[in-house]
């Protein structure tokens, strides 16, 4: 596995309440090692993982997705791991907390 290795994983998207695509985007552009779409069948845990959740509730925070990366940042609405954020500053916050947990790893 490659350690810098980040993916999202995206709920439905039934209740948007924010522009998930766009701050993917952001996220993708500015986070070291940022890979994609996590697979269900991934063979191994990805280093990190983002919940892209259109609204407070993170449907998609089960634990077998949590199972798909050894840590995750949780983007509910517009929270970030339980934070209020202005949407402008999630993608921000996001990569933020990635390099964050990358640089705790080598630790």
């Amino acid at each position: 596995m490659v350690d810098a290795k980040i993916g999202v994983k995206y709920c439905g998207g039934c209740n948007p309440q924010i522009n998930r695509s766009k701050i993917v985007r952001e996220i993708k552009a500015n986070a070291p090692g940022f890979a994609g779409v996590i697979p269900a069948d991934t063979p191994e845990p990805w280093a990190i993982g983002i919940m892209m959740c259109a609204c407070p509730v993170a449907c998609v925070d089960t634990p077998d997705v949590r199972k798909l990366a050894r840590d995750w940042i949780v983007v509910s609405g517009s929270m970030v791991d339980r934070y209020p954020v202005e949407e402008s500053e999630i993608s921000e916050r996001a990569v933020e907390k990635c390099k964050d947990l990358l640089d705790s790893a080598k630790e």
